[in-house]
C-alpha cells in the first residue's frame, strides 16, 4: 500500500512538473505577443521612427469606448467608413460675433461639431482622409488668443465614426507658425513648431514634433528639441519675478578685452517674460539693445575685438565696430 502511495505522489509531482514548463511557455509567448498586438491602454503598438521605438500616445478616448469593428492594418488601427469621402467641413461665424462654430455637412444634413457659444476661434487647417480610411478628417487650429497675441495656437482633428457620429482628438503643440503636412511611412503627417513663446519667464524651448492620426487618435511619432549654445556666464529671465519689475541684473565680464570690466545690466518686461538689456563699458561707452532675451549669454569666441554674445538658445551677436548685431 505504502508503495502505491509513494508512486501516486511521484506521478502528481511529475504532471504538476510539466503543467508550470508548460505555463511558464504560454505566459512568455503571450506575452511577447501582446506586447506589439495589443491596441488598448498601455499596451498600444509601437510606431518605429528614426529616434527608435516609440510608443503610441493615446488620448484620452479610450479605443473600448468604440464597438465598432477595428482591425490592423501595417502599426495603426483603421476602420472603413462608408460614405466618409463625402463630408465637408466649414467655420462658420454669425454676424459679429468674437467666436465661431465648426460645421460638418455629409449626404445633405448639417452638424454643428462646435458651437460659437463654446467661445472658441477657429480656422480649418487642411481637410484630407489623413488615415486612409475612406473618411475625411479635419485638422482645425484653435486660435487660443481670438486674434490677440498672448499665446501660440494648438491643433486637433475631428473625424466621422459613421452614422452621423464624429469624435474630437485631444489638443496637440503650441505654436506661433502654421503646421506642415507631410506624407510619412504611407501616412498624412502634421509636423509642428512648438515653442515657450509667451506672457512666461521660463528658459526659452522649441521642438518640432510630427503627428499622425491613428483612427480617432492623435499619434505623436517623432520629437527632437533646439540644443541651446554652452556659454561661459549668462543671465535668464527665469531669474526675474513678476512681482519685483523694477529689479535688475548685472553680469561683469570684459567683453573688449581691454582688462577692465564691462556691466551688462538686465531688466524684466513682464509682457513677454523677457530681459531688456543694456551693456556699460569701462571705458563710458554704453550700448543699448533693441533685442528682448530670455537669455543673454557670453561665449568664447571673439569678433572685431569683441566677446560674441547668445540670445535665447543659438542667436549670435557679433560685435560690428559700433554695436552687437
Amino acid at each position: 500500500m505504502k508503495k502505491n502511495v509513494k508512486k501516486r505522489n511521484q506521478i502528481i509531482g511529475l504532471i504538476a512538473a510539466i503543467a508550470t514548463i508548460i505555463g511558464v511557455v504560454w505566459a512568455i509567448f503571450f506575452q511577447s505577443n501582446s506586447e506589439t498586438s495589443n491596441s488598448y491602454g498601455d499596451q498600444s503598438p509601437i510606431i518605429k521612427n528614426t529616434k527608435g521605438d516609440v510608443r503610441i500616445e493615446y488620448n484620452a478616448y479610450s479605443i473600448n469606448n468604440y464597438k465598432g469593428s477595428l482591425y490592423k492594418i501595417d502599426d495603426g488601427f483603421k476602420k472603413i467608413i462608408k460614405g466618409g469621402n463625402n463630408i465637408k467641413y466649414s467655420i462658420e461665424k454669425i454676424d459679429n460675433q468674437l467666436y465661431n462654430s465648426l460645421i460638418a455637412e455629409i449626404n445633405g444634413q448639417s452638424y454643428v461639431l462646435i458651437d460659437y457659444k463654446d467661445e472658441n476661434c477657429l480656422n480649418i487647417i487642411d481637410q484630407r482622409d489623413f488615415d486612409s480610411n475612406n473618411t475625411i478628417d479635419v485638422l482645425v487650429e484653435h486660435v487660443t488668443a481670438c486674434g490677440g497675441n498672448c499665446c501660440g495656437n494648438s491643433y486637433f482633428f475631428y473625424t466621422y465614426l459613421g452614422d452621423g457620429h464624429f469624435i474630437k482628438t485631444e489638443e496637440f503643440g503650441y505654436s506661433w507658425s502654421d503646421p506642415l503636412i507631410e506624407e510619412w511611412k504611407g501616412f498624412w503627417s502634421v509636423y509642428v513648431t512648438s515653442e515657450n513663446e509667451g506672457v512666461n519667464n521660463d528658459p526659452p524651448v522649441e521642438k518640432k514634433e510630427r503627428y499622425v492620426l491613428d483612427g480617432y487618435m492623435i499619434v505623436k511619432v517623432e520629437e527632437s528639441e533646439r540644443m541651446s549654445i554652452k556659454s561661459v556666464a549668462e543671465i535668464t529671465s527665469d531669474r526675474f519675478d513678476y512681482n519685483e519689475k523694477d529689479k535688475t541684473i548685472t553680469l561683469l565680464y570684459d567683453l573688449n578685452i581691454d582688462n577692465v570690466k564691462d556691466t551688462i545690466i538686465a531688466s524684466f518686461w513682464p509682457r513677454w517674460g523677457r530681459m531688456f538689456w543694456e551693456i556699460h563699458f569701462g571705458n563710458g561707452n554704453i550700448f543699448r539693445s533693441g533685442i528682448g532675451a530670455k537669455r543673454l549669454g557670453v561665449l568664447k569666441t571673439k569678433t572685431n575685438g569683441y566677446i560674441d554674445l547668445v540670445i535665447d538658445q543659438d542667436n549670435i551677436l557679433k560685435w560690428t565696430g559700433t554695436e552687437y548685431k
